[in-house]
């Protein structure tokens, strides 16, 4: 599953491609994908994510086996959870 982050308003060009800003294009499976927020307001990403057609997504999540935004000093975060 891919996770993006959206910070501002993103411009949809077409079905997979999304043009940030700063100019960089990239093509996304949005259908599988979540925008997570930083700095942004919960009304903006949601907003966001369905013009993108995507899920809005949490912190802490899952990648690879490990919890991204999870406090890593506590031993409960590295226990494997299947």
């Amino acid at each position: 599953m891919s996770k993006r982050l959206v910070t501002e308003q993103p411009q949809k060009l077409s079905k997979n491609t999304l043009v940030l800003p700063h100019g960089l294009r990239f093509k996304v499976d949005f259908y599988k994908s979540k925008v997570f927020r930083i700095g942004v307001s919960e009304r903006k990403l949601a907003c966001n994510a369905r013009i993108l057609g995507c899920d809005v997504g949490s912190f802490p999540f899952n990648y690879l086996g490990v919890l991204v935004g999870a406090n890593m000093n506590l031993i409960k975060n590295w226990k494997l959870k299947v």
